[in-house]
């Protein structure tokens, strides 16, 4: 059994994360982002609609967003049944001309592919941002997930904490659909990479314990520092 765990960790260090392989329909397509100036294209939004978890008519859309029209961020938290250290953290922008569009990090699944969290250090997941309607991603969770539901706060950002934030997120996104990379549980995972993001933008940074160890009470950090406000 050791010997065979010393190959496994061995044979993994060769892989090479890549965006060709047969992936889970509903994260089959990347989205992908064009910056001009003040505004954003957003290519390949999700937009599924959804009868029950696995059944459902997919979907996609482009749109144009205007930076200077964004006028809330809200991040939502899915806690884990199985351990309330852990969460799932996705991003919402919304605008005043009634548009809006959520960030949700993910493990990018080949087709029949399960996951196991140990399974992240060997390099057996890539990494995804999935681009998606509020209708999709949110309503997923909310209505056909067994122990899931998304407690989303509104962000207390000043105007141009808000555009650099949307900007990185759009920026990463591009990042990943030309130089994939992988999953992993301890330090490229959707907590740790949306509170990079964060802590991009904030005068406090959130301290690493909660990037790396304990996202599932990120709320608590950001409420304690008044950097959210409500709970909807």
């Amino acid at each position: 059994m050791m010997v065979s765990n010393y190959l496994i960790y061995n044979v993994s260090m060769f892989k090479r994360p890549a965006n060709n392989r047969n992936w889970e329909k509903d994260q089959a397509v990347l989205a992908h982002a064009m910056i001009s100036g003040s505004k954003i294209s957003l290519f390949n939004i999700r937009n599924f609609k959804y009868h029950s978890e696995f059944n459902y008519e997919a979907g996609y859309y482009d749109q144009i967003f205007e930076v200077g029209k964004l006028v809330d961020v809200y991040l939502g938290m899915v806690a884990f049944s199985k351990n309330p250290l852990l969460a799932h953290i996705l991003t919402t922008f919304e605008f005043n001309n009634g548009q809006s569009v959520v960030f949700s990090i993910e493990v990018r699944k080949r087709r029949g592919q399960e996951f196991i969290a140990w399974r992240t250090a060997l390099n057996n997941y890539e990494l995804m941002y999935v681009v998606a309607a509020k209708s999709d991603v949110i309503d997923l969770r909310n209505k056909h997930r067994k122990n899931e539901t998304v407690k989303e706060y509104r962000l207390n950002l000043n105007n141009g904490q808000k555009r650099r934030l949307f900007l990185d997120f759009c920026i990463r996104l591009n990042q990943l659909k030309d130089r994939p990379e992988f999953f992993n549980l301890f330090y490229n995972s959707c907590s740790s990479n949306a509170i990079n993001h964060l802590n991009k933008v904030l005068d406090r940074k959130v301290p690493w314990i909660y990037k790396y160890l304990a996202p599932g009470y990120l709320d608590r950090v950001l409420i304690k520092r008044k950097l959210i406000s409500q709970y909807f």
